[in-house]
């Protein structure tokens, strides 16, 4: 079985898409998944990351993805020119995987 986190405040995948997908909506909901991920060894195979939340954004937990092995990240937000920043606070936490431009398509 596969592991899909979707990091967003508000979105939510389309029925039928993704529907055994873990969902976090705040930054202090992230970090605690994240850290258990990291104790527990636990692969993510999939990462869906809006950027801003309310309030503040998704760099705000990425901190606590180091040591988590994260396959594939999946960028969905609006905010396409965060992207790079989002980037970044993924590589200083160890991740290093392509980041995917995603429409919005597979969201409510």
């Amino acid at each position: 079985m596969s592991t899909v986190v979707l990091f967003d405040d508000e979105r939510s995948f389309v029925s039928g898409f993704r529907d055994d997908a873990i969902v976090v909506r705040t930054v202090h909901e992230a970090e605690d998944l994240f850290r258990k991920f990291g104790e527990d060894n636990q692969v993510v195979d999939e990462l869906w990351l809006d950027y801003v939340l309310s309030p503040g954004d998704t760099t705000e937990a990425l901190h606590a993805l180091e040591g988590v092995t994260v396959k594939t990240v999946f960028f969905h937000s609006s905010a396409f020119a965060a992207r790079s920043l989002v980037e970044f606070h993924l590589k200083r936490a160890g991740v290093v995987t392509e980041v995917v431009l995603h429409d919005r398509s597979v969201f409510l």
